[in-house]
């Protein structure tokens, strides 16, 4: 179906996909027909984690240095080992390369008994920043409110590789007898200089990273998206225990990239289309969903089967192209004590090849075992800007041929006490005619990628000493060395309280990280994407050090952490991804403040 006039235009702003019928009917009525219901304590789903005295923001004290601290190199955005690049779940969210996610993973709902805010600011060098800020009240026992914000930015780690990059979302539920809604919207930016690596490696270790000349003097990469979600439960049982009734869905998403570059562009690409001294690539996709299905919730399960309808369009440059997609859709959820399934189903009747997408996560606490497993698998057709698009200085449409994706992965941690655990997980990642990008377009490559990695870790407490170690053994298939096969870290810290009465907590202490010798990748700026194939060397291993310190005073603490020591012993020209140095030392200063009314 085609869609003209009035409506075109605003269509033509951003944009999503959805997703066989066969394989949902016969899987959830199996579901309904072999889970026999259970009796429970909570009779309503959707339940939000409680948010407990004793709370604080972006996890305990000890930790908090860490979960923030993700710049490990150069990479525009901050992207490092510490925050996923070496992990399979960076590989499994990024299956093309691409390094800037365009889709919003939605945040848990939080409960607070009483209105809460949590603040936290963090500062370093280069003009580092992040700071954020969360929000939950609930209105009376019917409505609840919850906002996330953070922000993250710098001056650059490396010449003319300023990035900013904001994440806020907003969520406010009704949960009633008769009528319940969940109405969510997210609005994501991501913006960087890309300097395309330096010019001279030799320079490197002579001059500070923000002296050295890099590739490219003059170019931008944006990235914004929006997404709004809007679903309504209509009970018609009469009955709040048993729930049955009209489901409905409603959401928009936009997404718009461009890539900006000054330069004599004739001597830099083969091709230009365009202008040679200038590059203003846009890029922009649109979709409006609607579904309408039924819902049945009791206190062990919940099932909703929905239809949806998916109009999407795109405009690149003076390019437009907009079609209609039609799936169907199915959820179902079970809780048994503290036994949670959760799976999610998405098939296309018409519009998009048949894509099929499942999801499944499994969660089972003993009392001292707990198992987690989740596992996703897609057979569906890449994202647009990879089926066709038009720029500057390149011009591909690929055959709309699918991709298959199998992500999969099962962690088991014993706590025979509160002194100590253990843990080993198990992480997998098929990738079957997936696109990369290489050289000048997209390639679908007809081999196998498979990588797998085991993990081996836990922590054990004596006193105030603690110790937190893990390994990594991580294997890629075929001539795919992308993966360090070793990986190391461990985390030695001593915590206490201070003076007579104790209040004051302290600690102090160390992240050692040993990774073993890689390949080393290579960044594209103008597509902002990793290409996996293209030989450029080796990344020897490296050793590296961050000492931290901090406190805290019931709902207040402060940290210093010092980064990449490992920066005064390892070669100055080590680097993880072509063109982009090991990072230099950085300083960096937080706080966090966590309030209750």
């Amino acid at each position: 179906m085609k869609y003209s006039g009035a409506i075109r235009p605003f269509f033509c702003i951003f944009t999503t996909e959805m997703n066989c019928v066969w394989r949902i009917i016969p899987l959830f009525f199996g579901i309904l027909l072999n889970v026999q219901t259970l009796s429970a304590q909570s009779q309503k789903f959707f339940l939000p984690d409680t948010i407990r005295p004793g709370y604080q923001t972006h996890g305990s004290s000890d930790s908090i240095d860490r979960c923030i601290g993700n710049v490990l190199n150069t990479l525009p955005g901050g992207t490092g080992l510490t925050d996923g690049i070496y992990q399979l779940p960076f590989y499994a969210n990024h299956a093309n390369g691409i390094i800037s996610t365009p889709s919003v993973a939605w945040k848990e709902m939080r409960m607070a008994g009483v209105p809460h805010i949590g603040l936290i600011y963090s500062f370093g060098n280069r003009g580092t920043q992040y700071a954020g800020i969360e929000y939950q009240q609930a209105f009376g026992k019917k409505y609840l409110l919850n906002l996330d914000y953070t922000k993250l930015k710098s001056n650059a780690y490396l010449r003319n590789n300023t990035f900013s990059r904001d994440d806020l979302q907003v969520q406010f539920r009704r949960l009633a007898k008769v009528y319940s809604f969940h109405l969510k919207g997210a609005w994501l930016r991501d913006s960087s200089l890309q300097s395309g690596g330096v010019r001279i490696d030799s320079l490197v270790g002579l001059f500070s990273p923000q002296l050295l000349p890099v590739i490219k003097e003059n170019a931008a990469f944006r990235q914004s998206v929006l997404h709004v979600a809007f679903d309504n439960y209509l009970n018609i049982s009469g009955d709040s225990i048993v729930r049955f009734g009209l489901y409905s869905s409603h959401g928009l998403q936009v997404r718009n990239r461009r890539y900006y570059e000054s330069d004599t562009l004739s001597g830099i690409y083969d091709t230009v289309y365009i202008d040679s001294q200038s590059t203003r690539d846009q890029f922009q996709w649109s979709a409006l969903s609607n579904a309408a299905g039924i819902f049945f919730r009791n206190k062990t399960q919940q099932v909703i089967v929905s239809a949806e309808h998916v109009f999407w369009s795109i405009q690149n440059l003076g390019i437009r192209k907009d079609t209609s997609e039609f799936n169907l859709k199915g959820q179902y959820q079970l809780k048994v004590r503290n036994v949670l399934l959760n799976s999610s189903t998405g098939f296309n009747l018409l519009g998009a090849a048949n894509e099929f997408r499942e999801t499944a996560s499994l969660a089972i606490p003993f009392k001292s075992l707990e198992f987690k497993a989740n596992v996703q698998y897609e057979k569906a057709l890449p994202d647009y800007f990879i089926r066709q698009a038009y720029g500057n200085n390149y011009n591909w449409t690929n055959p709309w041929s699918k991709q298959e994706k199998v992500a999969a992965r099962a962690r088991i941690t014993w706590s025979p006490n509160t002194l100590w655990n253990v843990y080993v997980s198990a992480n997998v990642l098929r990738l079957k005619n997936n696109f990369f990008f290489q050289e000048a377009q997209w390639v679908q490559v007809s081999e196998t990628v498979l990588m797998t990695q085991l993990k081996i870790g836990g922590s054990a407490k004596w006193k105030g000493l603690s110790i937190q170690p893990e390994y990594t053994l991580s294997t890629n298939s075929g001539t795919l060395q992308v993966l360090p096969k070793h990986m190391a870290n461990a985390r030695l810290m001593l915590k206490g309280g201070l003076f007579i009465a104790k209040r004051l907590k302290a600690y102090i202490g160390v992240d050692a990280q040993w990774v073993s010798a890689a390949d080393r990748l290579t960044f594209l700026p103008y597509v902002n994407s990793l290409d996996l194939f293209s030989s450029n060397g080796n990344m020897a291993g490296f050793t590296d050090l961050h000492a931290f310190m901090g406190f805290q005073i019931d709902v207040f603490r402060f940290f210093v952490r010092m980064e990449h020591i490992g920066y005064f012993w390892n070669d100055a020209q080590l680097q993880a991804i072509k063109g982009y140095p090991f990072a230099a030392p950085n300083l960096r200063f937080g706080v966090t403040w966590d309030f209750f009314n």
